[in-house]
């Protein structure tokens, strides 16, 4: 099962989170970096002000595998927000579309935001610990 890159372990790179630095690297190196279109989102409206972080995104979008956001994705993020939200449990709209993508391509999520998409009912969650430990 291949791996998404979540917009937080983004975040945790770009301010040199040393966990997140060296995921991010080692998949780098392998060729095997994967974020969603929604990712790419956040992150220019997040860093939008910054200049220097701008040029680094636009060598770092040039380096990875960007999924898109389409039709089953839609349908699998609709399953995911009308879960969540009979269960009371929602978890954001840029979240909801990350996990539709995911399960809609049975990939696994690499995030910080573990308490927020263990809520997502078949979604593999991986974090830095899981992940040093499966890279070695």
């Amino acid at each position: 099962m291949g791996v998404v890159t979540d917009t937080s372990i983004i975040i945790g790179f770009l301010k040199g989170h040393q966990p997140e630095v060296d995921y991010i690297e080692h998949a780098l190196r392998k060729g095997t970096l994967t974020i969603t279109a929604i990712t790419v989102f956040e992150l220019k409206v997040g860093l939008a002000a910054n200049s220097k972080r701008e040029r680094l995104l636009t060598k770092f979008f040039q380096q990875v595998t960007i999924l898109p956001f389409d039709g089953q994705a839609a349908l699998a993020a609709a399953m995911i927000e009308n879960k969540l939200r009979s269960g009371g449990e929602v978890i954001g709209v840029p979240d909801t579309l990350i996990a539709g993508i995911c399960l809609a391509r049975n990939l696994s999520l690499f995030t910080l935001n573990e308490e927020h998409f263990k809520r997502v009912p078949g979604l593999e969650v991986l974090t830095p610990t899981s992940a040093s430990s499966s890279q070695e």
